[in-house]
């Protein structure tokens, strides 16, 4: 499969117009020639099916995932983790005092902090879990 891009730089404007297919978008930047056109193939069986997959995408732990891992995770463990995911000592504290002591649900809310703000990797979050010593959990959910 085979995306085009046809870059056109409009010199009384001052703009660079990109066009896909009947999609137009410009940008104030300009580009350095009149008209270039860039193809771009892709060799993922799920391109042809008419999807588009990034390392970034298949990569990210889903959220039916970090639902599951924080189902699991064990009470001792709650203030340790969120340190590793970036998330301060008060502010998990109040998280959890936020779940009235629900330990799941502040968990969930923990991970998800973490996923936003970061990019969510599997391979980032798969690291975090094992430094915390909770290897065990994440072999044994994250199949």
């Amino acid at each position: 499969m085979d995306i085009k891009f046809r870059t056109h730089f409009l010199a009384s404007r001052g703009i660079t117009e990109t066009s896909l297919g009947d999609t137009v978008s410009t940008s104030p930047s300009p580009s350095p020639s009149t008209s270039d056109s860039v193809a771009i193939s892709f060799q993922d069986a799920s391109a042809t099916a008419g999807e588009v997959s990034t390392s970034r995408d298949s990569d990210t732990v889903s959220d039916g995932k970090l639902n599951t891992l924080a189902a699991h995770i064990p009470p001792d463990k709650y203030l340790h983790l969120p340190d590793k995911l970036g998330i301060e000592y008060n502010e998990a504290s109040c998280i959890l005092k936020q779940h009235g002591k629900d330990y799941k649900g502040a968990m969930r809310e923990c991970l998800s902090i973490w996923k936003n703000k970061s990019r969510g990797s599997f391979t980032d979050l798969k690291r975090i879990f094992g430094s915390v010593h909770l290897g065990g959990i994440w072999k044994q959910y994250m199949k």
